[in-house]
C-alpha cells in the first residue's frame, strides 16, 4: 500500500540519486528489494520499479528490468517447490509442480510478452504508471482489510486467554490451562 501511495502522490521530480548506486550500495539494495520480495511473495517488480524510478530510471526500462531479476528471485522457490512432497497430488506433479499447468504458464507467458512490450512502448510512460499505481494500492488495501481484523480477533483472544488464566484455580494443571489457551488463539481458516 505505501508503494501504491507513493506512485499516487509521489512527484517524478523526486530522486534519491541521478543513477542507479555502484559497488556496496547496489549490492545493499538488490539484496534488500530480493529480501522483501521472497518474504512477501512477490516477484520484485512491487519494490523494484519505484526505487529504480527514484534513480531516474525510465519507467519501461524499471518494468523491464523488474521482469528479468523477477526470475531470479522466483528460481530458487521453484526449485524447492520440486523438491517440496504433496499429499495427493494430480498426475504429472513433481513435487509441488504440476508439469502440464507449469508449461501453459511458460507458453503463455511467451507468447503474450511480446504483446505487452508493444503495447507498452505505444503508450504514454504515465498509462503504466498509473496502472501499476492501481494495482498496488488495490492489493495494499485488500491486504490490511484481510490483515487488520485478524490481527483484532487474535489480540482479543489474547486478552480472553490471560483472563482465563488468572480465574482459573491455582491448583489447575499447568498443561489444561496451555491447551485451552491454544484453542483460543487457533485463527479460524
Amino acid at each position: 500500500m505505501a508503494v501504491g501511495l507513493y506512485m499516487a502522490f509521489g512527484k517524478t521530480s523526486w530522486r534519491l540519486g541521478e543513477s542507479l548506486p555502484q559497488g556496496a550500495a547496489r549490492a545493499a539494495t538488490g539484496t534488500g528489494v530480493g529480501l522483501l520480495s521472497v518474504l512477501m511473495g512477490i516477484g520484485g517488480g512491487t519494490f523494484g520499479v519505484p526505487l529504480m524510478s527514484l534513480f531516474n530510471v525510465p519507467i519501461h526500462r524499471a518494468v523491464a528490468t523488474a521482469a528479468g531479476f523477477g526470475v531470479i528471485i522466483a528460481l530458487p522457490s521453484a526449485a524447492l517447490f520440486l523438491f517440496t512432497p504433496t499429499d495427493a497430488a494430480p498426475p504429472l506433479t513433481v513435487g509441488a509442480v504440476n508439469l502440464p499447468a507449469f508449461g501453459i504458464t511458460i507458453a503463455m507467458t511467451l507468447l503474450t510478452t511480446p504483446l505487452g512490450v508493444k503495447l507498452a512502448h505505444a503508450m504514454d510512460p504515465q498509462t503504466p504508471q498509473a496502472g501499476l499505481r492501481r494495482l498496488h494500492h488495490d492489493r495494499g488495501a485488500e491486504h490490511a482489510a484481510k490483515g487488520v481484523p485478524r490481527l483484532i480477533r487474535t489480540a482479543g483472544r489474547r486478552q480472553a486467554c490471560t483472563r482465563a488464566s488468572e480465574l482459573a484455580p491455582s491448583g489447575a494443571a499447568p498443561d489444561r490451562r496451555a491447551s485451552f489457551n491454544r484453542t483460543l488463539l487457533q485463527t479460524p481458516a
